[in-house]
């Protein structure tokens, strides 16, 4: 929830413990099938522009690599703001 009074620009990044981990994240509710687009580990993901006094709703995918043995991991993600334009 944006409890400013200015818009946000939201941006999720994310750790892993373990390289057989990815986490993916988008704006809005799980689609039912795998997430698509580059892991947040390896880079952030815009989520888009949150409004003042507003709330939104994002989906988080922890994925284990194709192929990885079966592992646990601790995993970090993080959603910033940053005043919009």
């Amino acid at each position: 929830e944006n409890r400013g009074d200015v818009p946000l620009v939201l941006v999720a990044a994310g750790t892993s413990s373990s390289g057989d981990v990815e986490l993916r994240t988008v704006a809005g509710a799980c689609p039912g099938s795998a997430l698509t687009g580059a892991a947040i580990t390896a880079s952030s993901a815009m989520l888009g522009t949150l409004a003042a006094g507003a709330s939104m709703t994002a989906c988080l995918e922890v994925r284990l690599v194709s192929g990885a043995p079966g592992t646990s991991a601790t995993v970090t993600v993080d959603v910033s703001g940053s005043q919009a334009p």
